[in-house]
């Protein structure tokens, strides 16, 4: 895996961490008492785009699985047609 997908990888297991931690947090019944309307409402906003993000890394790393096989061999669009 290239330097720069590894840094994809590793910044996707570290958000999935964090996420997960927030989720847990955000789900616990002492939420309202912990935090204020206002900054529950910026912590479900929060949630909400760290699972965008989240979304977004996995898509790039699916990308670089499906580049990778490509450059393996598998590549369709490499194959040359010939005409008859």
């Amino acid at each position: 895996m290239k330097p720069h997908e590894q840094r994809v990888v590793e910044e996707r297991k570290q958000l999935g961490e964090r996420l997960a931690k927030l989720n847990a947090f955000l789900t616990t019944n002492d939420t309202t008492q912990v935090v204020s309307g206002v900054d529950l409402s910026l912590l479900q906003d929060q949630q909400c785009l760290m699972a965008s993000l989240l979304h977004v890394l996995d898509s790039r790393i699916e990308r670089f699985k499906l580049n990778k096989e490509n450059t393996d061999g598998n590549d369709i669009r490499a194959t040359e047609i010939k005409p008859d």
